[in-house]
This record gives structure tokens, C-alpha cells and sequence, in this order.
């Protein structure tokens, strides 16, 4: 069975904090990063279901993390922002992300996507 651990990346501390409790409530394990340089040296060392990743980052956009995440796993990425719009949904999707996710939905939306990559193979890069 496939593991159920997910890499989270954000510097915001408290939103580390609280996404990764309502993770591990809906049963994921959860690896957190407040760092790029770090988050992709994790990813690149260990084996992960999927990377959800902040947009706004502090070397780097999401939008970057995404193609340098590639180069270190096949593990699909899901992006989440504060300013999710339909025209940043279109550029997620053309570098390949899972997803993009507004922080504003109560979650609901990044879970969905986490259940769809179980159920979708052809989801995952």
C-alpha cells in the first residue's frame, strides 16, 4: 500500500501548525518544512504521497518549487495561496501541480485533491 506521508511547506509557523494537525486528523502522516532549501532536500531524500506547498515563499514562488520539485520526486504537488484565482489555477496546471487550493476554503478542497490522487493514477505527474 502506498504511503499516506505528505511533505507541507510554508513559512508560516502557525499555518504549519494547523495544517498539519487537520492532516494528521484525516489520517495523513505529515513531514513539514518552513524552508524551500530544506523542503527539497527532504523530498529528495525521502519517499512522499504528495508536497502541498505554499505559493508565496520566501527564495522562491511555488510556482519555481514545483519544477525543482520535480527534478528530486515523482510526488504530486498541490500549491495553496491566500490570492487563489482561476488564472493562477491555469499556471499551476501548466507546470504540472495536482492542484491549487486557496487557503480560505476551510480545507475541504485540499483534502479532496489528496483523495482524488488515490483514486486517479493519471493525476499524479
Amino acid at each position: 500500500m502506498e504511503t499516506s506521508k505528505v511533505l507541507l511547506v510554508d513559512d508560516d509557523p502557525g499555518l504549519l501548525r494547523v495544517c498539519r494537525w487537520r492532516l494528521e486528523k484525516a489520517g495523513y502522516s505529515v513531514e513539514t518544512a518552513d524552508r524551500i532549501d530544506r523542503a527539497l532536500e527532504v523530498a529528495g531524500s525521502e519517499r512522499f504521497y504528495a508536497i502541498v506547498c505554499d505559493v508565496v515563499l520566501d527564495r522562491m514562488t511555488g510556482f519555481e518549487a514545483v519544477e525543482q520539485f520535480r527534478k528530486k520526486t515523482s510526488a504530486p504537488v498541490v500549491l495553496i495561496s491566500g490570492a487563489a484565482d482561476e488564472e493562477m489555477a491555469k499556471d499551476a496546471a501548466v507546470l504540472g501541480a495536482a492542484g491549487l487550493v486557496p487557503k480560505t476554503d476551510e480545507f475541504a478542497q485540499l483534502l479532496e485533491i489528496l483523495q482524488r490522487l488515490r483514486t486517479e493514477p493519471s493525476l499524479k505527474s
